[in-house]
C-alpha cells in the first residue's frame, strides 16, 4: 500500500506541477495583454508603461511603421523560457488591437553572467 501511494505521488506531484506552471504561463501572458491594451488606450505607449507591463522579465521592442511588437521571455510547463510576442497595431488608442505570438527569434538571447573582476590590469 505504501509502494502504491509512493508510486501515485511520484506520477501526480510533477504533473501537477507543470499543470500549475502551464496555468501561470498563461495567466501571465493574459495579464500582460491586458496591461498593453491598457497602457495603448491612452494614445500613448512608453517604453516605461511596455517594461511595466510584465514586471518579471527584459523586453525587447522593436517600433515600426506599423505595429509596436514587445517581446519577452516567459516559462512554460517544461520549465523552458518561450519568447512571445504581442504586437499592437497603431496608432494607440481605444481601437488598438493586439495579437500574442511565439516567436523563438524575437528574444535576443540571454546575456552571460560577467566575469568577476580580478582587480588585475588587462594587457
Amino acid at each position: 500500500m505504501i509502494g502504491s501511494l509512493l508510486w501515485w505521488l511520484g506520477r501526480t506531484l510533477p504533473e501537477a506541477q507543470r499543470s500549475r506552471t502551464q496555468w501561470q504561463l498563461e495567466n501571465d501572458k493574459t495579464t500582460t495583454r491586458q496591461a498593453l491594451l491598457t497602457a495603448a488606450g491612452d494614445g500613448t505607449l512608453t517604453d516605461e508603461e511596455i517594461q511595466a507591463a510584465n514586471k518579471g522579465g527584459h523586453w525587447t521592442v522593436r517600433r515600426e511603421t506599423r505595429p509596436v511588437r514587445a517581446s519577452a521571455k516567459f516559462v512554460d510547463a517544461d520549465l523552458e523560457q518561450d519568447c512571445w510576442s504581442f504586437v499592437l497595431s497603431l496608432p494607440p488608442g481605444p481601437q488598438t488591437t493586439l495579437s500574442a505570438i511565439r516567436d523563438d527569434g524575437a528574444c535576443a538571447p540571454s546575456a552571460p553572467p560577467a566575469a568577476p573582476s580580478s582587480g588585475l590590469p588587462s594587457r
